[in-house]
């Protein structure tokens, strides 16, 4: 999503599990594969992970309401007019 790597997964679970801590933790496996391959693509160079302060973190323009002058560093961001507002 606007130069940037966005990954995940949304499947039902391929048995049926007896609790929720169960469930829980068959998704903790799951996330823990992903993490795997992202630490393999960024050792062969395939992505570049940066951190993102929180207060200027692009999926805030997504999930919150955020007041003008977030919106205004934002907005150009996720229509593409600029890079990475973080680097």
């Amino acid at each position: 999503m606007a130069d940037g790597v966005v990954t995940y997964r949304s499947r039902t679970q391929s048995i049926s599990v007896q609790s929720s801590t169960e469930a829980e933790l068959i998704a903790a496996n799951a996330a823990a594969k992903v993490t795997k391959y992202l630490q393999h693509w960024r050792l062969m160079k395939d992505i570049i992970l940066i951190h993102l302060p929180g207060v200027v973190n692009p999926v805030d323009m997504l999930r919150n309401a955020l007041s003008w002058v977030l919106h205004h560093h934002h907005a150009p961001y996720l229509m593409g007019h600029y890079g990475n507002p973080c680097r």
